[in-house]
């Protein structure tokens, strides 16, 4: 048994790295739409019922939606394995191609994002948003830090 899984594991491997790339196109969509899209009517995105949106657009509950928001985005690009068949030449090899990169480029993406919409109609940017987006952020390389340094240790 130990063999079979053995010769499968570059299957898997493949697997799921194709499975965190199509979430995370589906999170950069998803976290783009909701981040840039103007929204001068303040109308609700379709898909979500209307006692979600009700929380989810009240201004008390602003700051934990970028925390979760951006740290499940975050999480996702933590869990993307880099391909080591990959020439590492193209510029997103060299934002997958380390730890601190990765952090460092999650940074700037919010402070762009909230720099981006001032100029579109309905959103507002504020430093409150950008801490918060940290936050969530910090908090999925934390923890994607921790598992990473548990599993070096044989803990998993």
């Amino acid at each position: 048994m130990g063999a079979g899984m053995r010769q499968s594991d570059p299957a898997i491997r493949r697997r799921r790295r194709t499975f965190f790339r199509l979430l995370l196109v589906g999170t950069t969509l998803m976290i783009a739409y909701l981040a840039l899209m103007p929204n001068s009517g303040h109308t609700r995105f379709w898909i979500v019922p209307l006692p979600v949106y009700r929380w989810l657009a009240a201004p008390e509950h602003d700051g934990i939606v970028n925390v979760f928001a951006f740290g499940f985005f975050a999480a996702v690009v933590f869990l993307v394995e880099r391909d080591p068949d990959a020439s590492g030449t193209s510029l997103l090899s060299a934002i997958f191609a380390t730890r601190l990169a990765r952090l460092v480029g999650l940074l700037a993406l919010v402070c762009v994002i909230e720099t981006v919409q001032i100029w579109i109609p309905g959103r507002t940017s504020s430093l409150d948003d950008v801490c918060t987006g940290w936050s969530g952020i910090f908090a999925a390389w934390l923890l994607w830090v921790l598992l990473n340094a548990r599993a070096k240790s044989g803990g998993m």
